[in-house]
């Protein structure tokens, strides 16, 4: 296991996995990373010595900013890129592509990936236990304490509520809040287990969200269903035009559902599958597994290739506009929509940052730094950052990338073009995080 050393809770289950280890079977039970149950108490440890109080509601100020060590390689960038050659110093003031715009530190590990609301506002959790709202300037707009950790990535509805899961008091809930930071509902409760999975929203308003097993919840938060076939430690979805629901899981599957929770059919890796799927225009399901392949899965079910990799794929997929595919693992992958590779980029560390494309074909993508690479895989740009481990790039109107980091800022960085118009062009899909075809 990728992870390293995991806790069993020993406890009744119907969904059990088996993992060959030298050669024997061996059943396991619902495990998650031990560092996981060190550091789930860490920050709400911090917070209480901070005396902080529970749903608060705080205007915020631009937080101090220090000199950027943002390192622009020239290569193809906006005319506002410094002409000298080779690698330039740059600062936070102007307009220069790559360049640190503001950063806002929260006071825990930032692994959720950012939303962009329809007015701008940024959404994103961290491991502090809240949800924090941000306007466009780094300024706070709101913040919700959940009370536990909300490194799941937040959704947004087409009212404008928003939507994350938490886990508090030992359970996990499904929360919508409203616009302007009051708590709308909060579900009941699920399985005592960290929720990793971020939620998805149908054109009919249904949210999905995995746990335990799969749930659909109302609009109102009341429970559509409960996946009929038990699907053991399930995590991110995403919904077909047609309204099958994929959803990938630590039982090693990845789920077809159809729109009332039966199953359709589902396909078995290796190892568990963490990386949430995407869908091609011709309904190529394309997602990672930690057992190092990357699968392209036909509407059906079957197999159409599969591309073994370095490393764990937890990065979810993006999709260019000429069908090249770009995956994170050890490196940064092009593939072509036939399973062949196009290009790799290695950075010197695993990616399991989702990339994001711009409408000028740049591919951002986060591991010890940002990157902007460029479509025939060269480097365009690096701006140092924390490290970026499962926060994925958001694109804005405005050309700024957000992106989470590990030493608890969010970034806003200066980039270039806009979403890309292309059949999946970030992780669950578009800015709002619908997760929808």
């Amino acid at each position: 296991m990728k992870r390293g050393t995991r806790i069993c809770f020993l406890k009744k289950v119907k969904a059990r996995f088996v993992e060959n280890k030298g050669g024997k079977a061996v059943r396991i039970i619902r495990c998650v990373p031990l560092w996981t149950i060190l550091l789930f108490f860490l920050p709400s440890v911090f917070m209480s010595l901070a005396g902080e109080d529970r749903n608060e509601i705080l205007p915020g100020t631009v937080p101090n900013i220090p000199s950027s060590s943002c390192k622009v390689k020239i290569g193809g960038v906006a005319d506002s890129t410094p002409s000298d050659v080779g690698n330039a110093n740059c600062t936070v003031s102007g307009g220069v592509v790559g360049t640190l715009k503001w950063r806002y530190e929260v006071c825990g590990w930032i692994d959720s990936s950012p939303a962009i609301g329809s007015d701008g506002t940024i959404y994103v959790g961290s491991w502090e236990d809240y949800l924090y709202a941000l306007n466009p300037d780094g300024t706070l707009k709101w913040r919700y304490k959940i009370g536990g950790v909300t490194n799941s990535s937040p959704a947004i509805g087409s009212d404008g509520t928003i939507y994350i899961s938490g886990f508090l008091d030992n359970d996990s809930y499904l929360y919508a809040f409203n616009p302007d930071g009051t708590l709308k509902w909060h579900s009941q409760k699920m399985d005592p287990i960290i929720i990793y999975s971020s939620p998805a929203i149908g054109s009919d308003g249904t949210i999905y969200v995995g746990a335990d097993v799969f749930y659909a919840l109302n609009p109102d938060g009341t429970l559509k269903w409960r996946a009929k076939k038990d699907i053991f430690g399930a995590y991110h979805s995403a919904i077909a035009s047609d309204g099958t629901i994929y959803v990938g899981s630590d039982d090693n599957y990845l789920y077809a559902l159809k729109p009332n929770g039966k199953l359709k059919w589902r396909y078995e890796t290796v190892n568990d599958v963490h990386s949430s799927p995407v869908i091609d225009s011709d309904g190529t399901i394309y997602f990672g597994s930690l057992d190092h392949c990357f699968y392209a899965l036909n509407p059906d079910g079957t197999l159409k290739w599969r591309y073994l990799t370095g490393s764990s794929v937890e990065s979810s997929p993006a999709i260019d506009s000429d069908g090249t595919i770009y995956v994170g693992a050890d490196a940064l992958y092009a593939l072509n929509s036939d399973g062949t590779l196009k290009w790799r980029y290695e950075i010197g560390s695993e990616i399991d940052s989702s990339p994001a494309i711009t409408s000028d074909g740049t591919i951002y993508v986060g591991a010890d730094a940002l990157y902007a690479l460029n479509s025939d895989g060269t480097l365009k740009w690096r701006c140092q950052t924390g490290r970026v481990r499962f926060s994925s790039p958001a694109v804005a109107c405005d050309s700024t990338i957000y992106v989470g980091s590990l030493d608890g800022y969010l970034y806003a960085i200066r980039g270039s073009g806009t979403l890309a118009s292309t059949p999946w062009p970030m992780f669950h899909r578009d800015l709002k995080h619908t997760s929808k075809q």
